[in-house]
């Protein structure tokens, strides 16, 4: 929030009151606080003596704005976990451990039909290889590799089809162009949920 002149009502000296009440900070510190809290930075922070101490009570912190009269830290902003940018949200089911809840969902709707009969062999993560390492200007590139979310045998008319699988979210170019080499080389049609 910008301080202003109680007179006049312009904008005081660049100086900023950040969300401690009663700390004023010049405007590009306040704008560098918030930006390597919002991504977990803590280099090149200057710390106050108490910094430390405020850490180790609170849990993980930012101190960012030096020391204080008192000895203690200026700003601090609490470190949570980061966003993650399609925001998907790992989820743990027991000792399974998924990239997403709609995975976790996925998984648990292939159990239940896998327990009526009506599809068999459930695998998860199956890696498939798209194109094979290759040697680049003197170095070895790794092989392009696709991993499915699933891979199942569904009860299809009385026989038994493979089924490839894909619990997705948001469908990133990169995936669309493994999506295209499944399909091309590989011959495999990819079953997105």
């Amino acid at each position: 929030m910008r301080l202003l002149h109680e007179s006049s009502g312009e904008p005081a000296d660049g100086l900023v009151q950040p969300a401690l009440p009663g700390l004023l900070l010049p405007a590009d510190r306040v704008d560098q606080a918030e930006r390597g809290a919002a991504r977990g930075d803590v280099r090149g922070n200057r710390k106050g003596p108490g910094c430390a101490d405020q850490a180790r009570d609170r849990g993980p912190a930012l101190c960012v704005a030096g020391k204080q009269p008192h000895g203690g830290a200026g700003l601090i902003a609490k470190r949570g976990a980061p966003r993650r940018k399609y925001g998907n949200q790992p989820t743990t089911i027991g000792t399974e451990k998924y990239r997403s809840k709609r995975e976790a969902a996925r998984h648990a709707q292939l159990l239940l039909l896998q327990r009526g009969g009506q599809i068999r062999d459930i695998r998860r993560e199956v890696p498939f290889v798209l194109a094979p390492g290759v040697l680049i200007q003197g170095r070895m590139r790794p092989a392009l590799r696709y991993v499915a979310d699933f891979v199942y045998d569904e009860l299809v008319g009385g026989v038994w089809q493979p089924v490839v699988e894909d619990a997705k979210g948001v469908r990133t170019e990169g995936y669309r162009v493994k999506r295209h080499l499944m399909a091309t080389v590989l011959g495999i049609h990819i079953r997105e949920t």
